[in-house]
């Protein structure tokens, strides 16, 4: 971090991941804990995922500032944002 960004806030963001189990997220837990989102000044919340979640909805209404889906369905929901 440069130090222009010493004592700013951080940005506070939430991710969406869609799988519930951490096994298949544990690399932006692990991201989390050796300090790599604060030395971009930034507060990540993962949130939790599951079967039913889905991520681009999550970021579409305003709940995560970062989503983490299946390729096909992120390429599809960007096709139908870029239609609407």
């Amino acid at each position: 971090m440069s130090p222009e960004g010493l004592g700013q806030a951080r940005d506070r963001v939430h991710l969406q991941p869609q799988v519930g189990h951490a096994s298949a997220i544990r690399r932006y837990y692990a991201a989390s804990a050796k300090g790599f989102y604060a030395a971009e000044n930034l507060d990540v919340t993962i949130r939790p995922g599951g079967p039913d979640i889905v991520p681009e909805q999550a970021v579409a209404g305003g709940g995560a500032q970062f989503g983490i889906g299946w390729l096909p369905s992120l390429l599809a929901a960007r096709e139908h944002a870029r239609r609407s």
